[in-house]
């Protein structure tokens, strides 16, 4: 069993206004949690008025002792759109690092590889950045470029 020090969970705290029905749970979440389980000590982010998030993604990190990084689709729903927020897993309350907006059909209608991209993109600038190393580093892009291929198998396959 292994002794994890860290929690990372969606809730709906009704302190920013009452939960937006949203999500197969009926109410979507509004706010991040980061617990840190022994001490207790829970550090929080809220993405906005009139937003829910869904759940995140967790991107480790090449740095030891960093914990990485978490990334979430946020529903603007006043504006009919969506956005990808990019947190540092360590220091969820400063907000995010990096945002991608979304054009909200394409991105939960269909399979767009544009997005895909943009997201493989982010994840490996973030990874460069978090070596140390330039953008112009290429040692993780054959990796990047296999997934690709396979989702774009899976859509010739239907």
């Amino acid at each position: 069993m292994v002794d994890y020090n860290v929690a990372y969970l969606g809730q709906v705290d009704v302190r920013f206004g009452p939960p937006i029905l949203s999500g197969p749970v009926g109410a979507g979440f509004n706010t991040l949690a980061r617990l840190e389980v022994k001490t207790g000590r829970l550090t929080t982010y809220f993405p906005g008025p009139n937003r829910t998030m869904q759940e995140h993604v967790h991107v480790a990190s090449a740095t030891p002792g960093h914990e990485g990084y978490l990334m979430h689709i946020i529903d603007r729903h006043d504006e009919n759109q969506a956005e990808v927020h990019v947190l540092e897993a360590q220091h969820i309350e400063k907000g995010p690092i990096a945002t991608i907006t979304l054009n909200r059909p394409a991105a939960f209608n269909s399979i767009d590889l544009s997005i895909a991209r943009k997201l493989e993109q982010l994840g490996a600038e973030v990874e460069a950045s978090d070596a140390g190393q330039g953008a112009g580093d290429r040692r993780r892009r054959p990796r990047l470029q296999r997934r690709r291929r396979s989702a774009d198998h899976r859509r010739r396959r239907r």
